[in-house]
């Protein structure tokens, strides 16, 4: 009710903000014939668009700003960690922080994840209790994996809050960091871990017996999470209020963010069973996480794909791990393990891969993730009958492929920078803003009409948009070239933009790969916005996006299955009938997954009783080979991993391996094992 410039009420508790959006052709003078041209609501040529709107406040919050303790402390996605040769809807996930322990680059320690992270804010001089403050983690199970509530531990979990948070955001008030100074333990007041206060109410009935920052009083602990569940998180900081009454009055929120143990298993009500689930095969994998998401999840949406996002964080950063879930290690789970990341069979749950870069150029990932993208193009255990799409695309991205695996991308993608420099701009001398794509002769299918263009090739806004080189490999083909459509470069065709592979072959490989010089967070449709050569408002980053990715993907998809939902493992066929989980006493060994492998196997056995168990792996002959397990072991379900080497870590040769599984009360069961080479 006031005027421009009035301040707001002091006693205001909420503003609202109405509009009003005419979209008429007529009253903003666009021609019927241009105008009729996009029938399609929200498409009108000429009509306003609000977009990008601030608020800002006149104040802020008193309460204590806070921020993580460490680079990298978000919680980050994760797969299943107890079952790593197959996908497992019973499986669980951890809840760890993106940092990586090892990051000193020591090669003989594995990539690993902090378990718990925290936050710090402000040092209160003195430390006066009336002066310092306090911070809750506050998180929710937006989205609930299959078989979540088969998980005990989480049943615990959810019975440590008063709320539920299935439905609600519940709080936990976080625990002082301490280090150990002076023969005695001190706590830090400015830094909080994640981990449950002792004057916590949700807390009562685990300090007596557990001590605090242990793994028992973890405010999100590890093992508890089922494959499809998606928590969302944030902090919330307030001065000393003699917790935890009264309320607090004012506090400053530092979030949200969220993490997902993956693959997104749900319900498949036509398939009866204990495994009626089934999980999205394609995956997004966002390894840029400045922005290119919020055009990048509507375009799949838009194109009714259904899809998982694994957020790659920190790709570029010295405290990253990889995506590719390591093995070995001196230090970090010796022999096991390390990471949340994914196994090469874990994987195969998914038929395309799109991976977006962004903007960011070498440094950009790690080894292990080309390597294990190289093996999922090669592997075959799913069979041939299933086509895969592998889709690359970044301003820089083969720049990080030149960088990491060369052979990779040469003999696999068939694909390398331009000679001369990488950087279109540079390389054509090309400084305009703008750069359109072109469909280049010979090329494997065309982008749509109207037609893309590239927004930031030139200044002030800059992205180095690769030239790349098709190298000639047996299906290669250069698909898309730059086009200089102002005529400002030494080139008007500049080849190529996209590189394009086939490799089809019964029995061997059923695969297409797509690299793209840029990101599609960059595309623009051509003509979106009346009087622009390419704009980078939301709406036309999506829809020329759109235009390239749509015939992309129905390249890659000619003459095989849509990418929709299923339930596939590689080691399906291996599987004995009517094998699920045992409950009760009973011993018994199950066939190994997957089998045959190359490279490791699973080993999954259930025990009547805790007690001592052999676990053995042996040749033909009957000639031990490795001793896998010779200890008391837990009852219930128990797995082992072999990594396909002897006794003196030699890796084996191709061939029948038998397993045997003996215990102390006189069970024997021995079950074949197949290793390829």
């Amino acid at each position: 009710d006031g005027n421009a410039g009035d301040p707001i009420p002091q006693d205001w508790d909420s503003m609202r903000v109405c509009y009003e959006v005419h979209c008429s052709c007529e009253h903003f003078g666009v021609p019927p014939a241009v105008c009729n041209a996009y029938p399609y609501e929200g498409e009108t040529v000429g009509a306003p668009v609000v977009d990008n709107w601030k608020v800002g406040l006149t104040g802020e919050a008193d309460a204590p700003p806070v921020m993580f303790l460490f680079y990298g402390g978000n919680w980050h996605d994760g797969f299943g960690q107890n079952f790593p040769t197959y996908l497992e809807p019973c499986d669980v996930g951890n809840a760890n922080a993106t940092r990586d322990l090892s990051s000193d680059l020591n090669q003989d320690e594995n990539d690993w994840h902090a378990d718990t992270t925290g936050v710090s804010g402000p040092v209160v001089p003195g430390g006066h209790p009336e002066q310092r403050w306090w911070v809750e983690m506050h998180c929710k199970v937006v989205q609930k994996g299959a078989r979540q509530d088969w998980i005990q531990g989480y049943h615990a979990w959810k019975a440590r809050f008063d709320g539920d948070p299935e439905t609600e955001f519940v709080a936990a008030l976080m625990d002082s960091v301490e280090i150990y100074a002076g023969g005695q333990w001190q706590g830090w007041p400015n830094k909080f871990s994640t981990h449950f206060n002792e004057l916590d109410p949700n807390a009562n009935g685990f300090l007596d017996e557990y001590p605090d920052l242990s793994q028992e009083q973890e405010i999100l602990p590890d093992g508890i999470w089922s494959p499809g569940t998606k928590i969302e998180y944030y902090y919330a900081s307030f001065w000393y209020d003699n917790y935890p009454n009264p309320e607090p009055e004012e506090v400053w929120t530092y979030g949200p963010w969220e993490f997902q143990i993956l693959p997104s298993m749900e319900l498949d009500p036509t398939t009866p069973g204990d495994y009626n689930v089934r999980w999205p095969c394609v995956l997004y994998i966002d390894a840029y996480n400045r922005g290119a998401e919020y055009y990048i999840n509507p375009l799949l949406e838009q194109m009714e794909i259904v899809y998982d996002k694994f957020d790659y964080l920190d790709t570029s950063s010295n405290w990253n791990c990889s995506m590719a879930r390591d093995f070995g290690g001196t230090v970090f789970n010796p022999g096991g393990y390390g990471n949340n990341g994914c196994t090469l069979e874990q994987l195969l749950g998914y038929r395309m891969i799109l991976l977006n870069t962004g903007s960011l150029g070498s440094g950009c990932m790690e080894d292990d993730d080309w390597v294990m993208f190289e093996a999922w193009l090669d592997d075959t255990s799913l069979g041939t009958d299933f086509r895969k799409g592998f889709i690359f695309d970044g301003d820089q991205i083969c720049e990080i492929g030149e960088g990491f695996a060369p052979l990779f991308w040469a003999n696999t993608l068939g694909v390398t920078l331009a000679p001369n420099g990488s950087s279109y701009r540079i390389y054509n001398d090309d400084w305009e803003p703008c750069v359109e794509l072109s469909n280049a002769a010979g090329g494997e299918f065309e982008i749509c009409d109207p037609g893309v263009r590239l927004y930031g090739s030139g200044c002030p806004q800059t992205f180095n948009y690769n030239v790349l080189q098709a190298m000639g490999a047996p299906g290669t083909v250069g698909n898309v070239n730059y086009y200089s459509y102002l005529g400002t470069g030494t080139q008007q065709y500049v080849s190529y933009a996209m590189v394009v592979r086939e490799k089809i072959q019964a029995g061997v490989a059923n695969w297409k790969s797509i690299v793209n010089g840029f990101s599609f967070h960059h595309l623009s449709e051509i003509g979106c916005v009346q009087g622009e050569d390419c704009s980078s408002d939301s709406i036309c980053i999506v829809r020329g996006a759109a235009d390239v990715l749509g015939p992309a993907i129905g390249w890659i998809l000619e003459g095989t299955a849509a990418f929709d939902p299923w339930y596939k493992n590689p080691e399906d066929n291996a599987v004995e009938e009517g094998e699920t989980h045992l409950a009760g006493a009973v011993n018994h060994l199950y066939m190994s997954r997957p089998n045959p492998f190359t490279s490791r196997a699973t080993l999954r056995f259930n025990l009547a009783k805790t007690g001592h168990v052999d676990m053995a792996i042996y040749d033909v002959s009957g000639r031990l080979i490795r001793t896998l397990a010779d200890g008391v072991m837990d009852a219930g379900e128990n797995t082992l991993v072999w990594d396909g080497t002897n006794n003196s870590g030699n890796r084996v040769g191709g061939g029948v391996f038998w397993m045997q599984m003996s215990t102390h009360d006189g069970y024997v069961s021995g079950k074949k094992m197949i290793v390829l080479r």
